[in-house]
């Protein structure tokens, strides 16, 4: 039982038991917890609801007590049952200290009172004596640290200067490429910087295709931004974000020189987007011509 804490709610339900899934955790990312709730009455009217009190404040819920196969309505006086508890965590939350609180109120809105108490968490805590006393409407259970992402929203000034807008969504800022001629089975790298012109609310994926003047495709490679650990619905309205991949020409490639097409599309849905340069004009099927490579002999 984390912390000691032994909440009771209106003498109708006891918190005994919590295990958090974490003590840190990322701005814009899922956090959570279990815990176990004895019975004192039979089918008990409670709703959870969930408060993160520090640098700001942050209510969720509700959240229902019980698992689908065993509903409120069936349990009697003794049962002891789990509860997980998931949420993500707002995307531009503050860093820092957070107590993680806990409600329950009926499903008319009525709080239940709480009391009870748990081990001290902080140094501060720790100064004002051997437990936490836990009342009133909300029980304090257990403190987190929230990190926040370190955010760029200027791209890097030595770069090969690009200006497309896909959507109304995202815009491409430009792109580093590390040499433009290769030979066969050669690679190099490119980093391509993205930036948000608003919060996007779902996943994009970018298509790189190199292509012979005929049309031919000789490399390809979709990619989730940063290897999808910082996809884009994670990104603020400014931010910018560096995109890098590997290019690699394959074996028999002819010399020759061959253009390389970027794009956005919906990861759901397989739609591109539209794409239109700096001057508004849109662009053929939703791509940009990017660079060009050449393949040496």
């Amino acid at each position: 039982r984390w912390a000691d804490v032994n909440a009771t709610f209106n003498h109708a339900l006891r918190l005994v038991g919590l295990q958090p899934h974490g003590l840190t955790f990322m701005q814009g990312y899922p956090m959570g917890f279990k815990v176990w709730w004895e019975a004192l009455v039979a089918a008990p009217d409670a709703m959870l609801y969930v408060r993160l009190s520090g640098p700001t404040e942050v209510q969720l819920g509700p959240f229902e007590l019980a698992p689908d196969f065993y509903p409120r309505s069936d349990w009697q006086r003794g049962n002891i049952v789990q509860q997980n508890v998931q949420f993500t965590l707002p995307e531009d939350l503050p860093g820092g200290r957070y107590h993680v609180q806990a409600q329950l109120l009926t499903e008319d809105g009525r709080p239940y009172p709480v009391a009870g108490s748990r081990a001290p968490l902080t140094l501060l805590e720790r100064r004002h004596g051997a437990a936490v006393p836990l009342s009133g409407e909300w029980a304090d259970i257990f403190v987190i640290q929230v990190e926040e992402r370190d955010r760029s929203y200027h791209p890097p000034l030595f770069r090969q200067r690009a200006d497309v807008r896909f959507g109304e969504v995202l815009r491409l800022h430009g792109y580093h490429i590390g040499q433009k001629t290769l030979r066969t089975g050669e690679s190099t790298t490119l980093t391509v910087y993205w930036q948000a012109q608003q919060r996007p609310d779902r996943i994009y994926a970018a298509f790189h295709h190199l292509k012979a003047a005929d049309g031919t495709m000789i490399w390809h490679e979709d990619t989730w931004p940063q290897a999808g650990i910082y996809t884009t619905q994670h990104w603020l309205a400014g931010e910018v974000v560096a995109e890098t991949l590997e290019i690699t020409i394959p074996e028999g490639t002819p010399p020759g020189e061959y253009t390389l097409y970027v794009g956005l599309y919906d990861a759901a849905t397989g739609d591109r987007l539209p794409a239109n340069d700096a001057q508004g004009t849109a662009l053929p099927d939703g791509q940009v011509l990017l660079l060009t490579l050449a393949v040496a002999p």
